[in-house]
């Protein structure tokens, strides 16, 4: 512990020797206190040496307080003037502006406050002869910074550059040209100080310490937006981050966080990973939520990112008041505990006839059978890519009587993104599967009680009220559409417009022809009538002036997306005509060979199509927008390229 404990050793009996017992006091990282090897007493050493006997090149007898930079980082209008304080007159405060470690003999000395004119980090500490360090203070200033960037919250993050571009820095390259973003654990953890500016809710803002560490196996693809994890432990400050920082989340205390680039989502719209997660809360079950922020690393813009819970030991014991120990798999590799209850539940359910009761019964004593059903309606809904047979994180609670459950985790694969609206995820995941979920599936179904079950829970998400209707979705869709639309204008609301209409349609007709659900009506073909389409959103909304009076989409973003496609490729392969007969305006947009599609939109709601767009798998897309003119409803419509390119 940083903050100091006392150690007891003691023989094998068990009595503690009262002559080898004393409290530490106040620990540093990169330092040790206990025996000097030249001298009698207790000191702070400067080289720690694990199961080595201590060594020291000098005698520390005493830590230095951490000091004070005022003004508070953050937003700021004009130029700052920054003062540094220390509580020891004898000790020096040296300061960097390159994001540097502060160092004697290669950093600027403090000696009269100063003034900043423009955005800058501030690193400073402080060194006296004889004693540890104080800690390194970081503030980080924005002066009137681009206006984009208040659009998002702002995660600031600056730690040392050798320990992000060196070669055993997070982002470098090892001596034989590896990459380090691909290493993973402890080791591979470094420094890192944190500084969230909330511009439209300043109290909420908020600077830390932590550790930081590179996440996901996209990090290290050239070109990718790479995704971070965030650590608090007391070796660098507040052993949890208690700050109202993910509004979404139950509890405000984090003692890790995924910052989260989107891998498969990272531009437009950014939001199916997390609109899958929440989604999953609103079904009843424990699931990570986060939120939208801006990051800059360095004094580098990297984008937006959605910060978001870590499954993890922590976040399993708060979301089910438990003080036991959990085991986590993630990605089919242990993350935490032990992976016995995992492999258990998997050979019981392939060794054994589930049609048997008393199998059935083992089998719901080991997995949380609700839970388990709520977490395949969600992904057969949405269609998720690349699951089951990844992206898959399952808990176990370590004690007597603790059940299997399933989280939704990188699901930004959804919703369209690699699947067509029409397709059956139930046959070509589960039933025709090779994983574990699909084989956990094919052994339950064998089982009445199970079918039941699912049914039950199907009709408890999908009717009514239930999180899983076409109005709740969309409602959540919009929210999050809400919270990032002003940094990405250009919105795709593939969503709404491109899956929620008819998907539900498509999943209940594969859900009974594969004899899960009974009794229902059959699904219509092609896009639901116009009265069976989503609430529109709140007429509170500041996007109301800016939208067509269903609030749903901002009947402008087709009109910038050709322009943006416009600017950023070549002219001559851009066309745009009025096809005067029919009073529709089209532009031929070059893309690349897809799947034909066809998508429209309605967006007053007068049953006449204002938006259609065609990819006639030729290598373009048609995007057409009506101008008076009238056009024939389409016999189908799915999500092909089309459907991702209407707004």
């Amino acid at each position: 512990d940083s903050k100091g404990e006392t150690l007891y050793l003691t023989p094998p009996s068990g009595s503690a020797l009262s002559s080898s017992s004393f409290t530490y006091p106040l620990q540093r990282a990169g330092y040790t206190y206990g025996l000097h090897p030249n001298r009698s007493g207790l000191f702070y050493l400067d080289t720690p040496t694990p199961g080595q006997a201590n060594q020291s090149s000098e005698i520390l007898t005493g830590i230095l307080d951490e000091i004070v930079i005022s003004p508070a980082g953050g937003l700021h209008e004009g130029p700052v003037t920054i003062e540094i304080n220390t509580t020891d007159p004898i000790a020096q405060v040296y300061f960097t502006t390159d994001y540097s470690d502060p160092t004697p003999g290669q950093s600027m000395v403090y000696s009269a406050p100063f003034e900043v004119t423009s955005t800058q980090v501030i690193r400073a500490a402080a060194f006296r002869s004889g004693y540890v360090p104080s800690p390194i203070a970081t503030r980080n200033y924005l002066i009137d910074p681009d206006e984009k960037l208040k659009t998002l919250p702002l995660l600031t993050f600056t730690m040392d550059p050798e320990d992000l571009m060196g070669e055993t820095g997070i982002r470098g390259t090892d001596g034989e040209g590896n990459p380090n973003a691909i290493k993973r654990g402890p080791a591979w953890e470094r420094p890192v100080a944190i500084q969230y500016t909330d511009f439209d809710h300043p109290e909420n803002s908020f600077s830390i310490n932590g550790g930081i560490r590179m996440h996901g196996n996209d990090s290290q693809r050239v070109g990718g937006q790479p995704s971070f994890r965030l650590y608090f432990r007391d070796e660098y400050g507040p052993n949890n981050l208690e700050q109202l920082f993910i509004p979404e989340s139950d509890y405000q205390k984090f003692d890790a966080l995924v910052i989260r680039g989107g891998h498969q989502d990272n531009r437009n719209p950014f939001i199916q990973d997390e609109l899958s997660r929440r989604l999953f809360k609103d079904m009843g079950q424990a699931s990570s939520v986060g939120t939208f922020t801006h990051v800059m690393l360095n004094g580098h813009y990297f984008g937006y990112y959605n910060p978001v819970e870590r499954y993890n030991v922590a976040f399993f014991q708060q979301k089910f008041d438990s003080d036991s120990d959990w085991d986590v798999l993630r990605n089919r590799t242990l993350g935490e505990g032990s992976a016995e209850p995992f492999d258990e539940l998997f050979a019981f359910v392939r060794n054994n006839d589930l049609s048997d009761p008393n199998n059935y019964r083992e089998a719901s004593n080991r997995l949380d059978l609700v839970n388990f059903c709520d977490y395949l309606l969600l992904n057969v809904y949405g269609s998720t890519w690349d699951w089951p047979g990844n992206n898959v994180t399952i808990s176990h609670e370590a004690k007597s009587g603790g059940k299997v459950r399933y989280h939704v985790w990188d699901a930004e694969g959804s919703f369209g993104q690699r699947a067509e609206v029409t397709g059956d995820t139930t046959q070509i995941e589960l039933l025709d599967g090779s994983s574990e979920e699909s084989n956990l599936f094919l052994g339950l179904i064998k089982n009445p009680s199970f079918t039941r079950l699912f049914a039950s829970r199907f009709r408890e998400h999908f009717y009514e009220d239930g999180p899983l209707t076409d109005s709740h979705i969309v409602e959540r869709f919009l929210g999050l559409r809400k919270e990032v639309l002003g940094a990405i204008p250009n919105f795709v609301p593939v969503v709404s417009f491109a899956w929620t209409p008819s998907r539900r349609h498509y999943m209940i007709a594969h859900l009974y022809q594969h004899g899960l659900i009974q009794e229902v009506s059959k699904p219509v073909t092609g896009f639901p009538p116009f009265s069976q389409t989503p609430p529109s959103e709140p007429n509170d909304s500041p996007l109301a002036s800016d939208a067509d009076r269903n609030g749903r989409v901002d009947s402008r973003d087709l009109d910038r997306f050709v322009e943006d496609f416009r600017v950023r490729n070549n002219k001559e392969v851009f066309g745009s005509y009025v096809r005067d007969a029919s009073g529709w305006r089209v532009w031929c947009l070059p893309v690349g060979e897809g799947v034909r599609g066809i998508a429209f939109a309605d967006l007053d709601r007068d049953n006449r199509p204002d938006l259609l767009s065609v990819n006639g798998n030729y290598g373009y897309l048609q995007i057409q927008k009506n101008l008076g003119g009238t056009f024939s409803k389409p016999d189908f419509a799915w999500a092909g390229m089309g459907a991702l390119a209407i707004a």
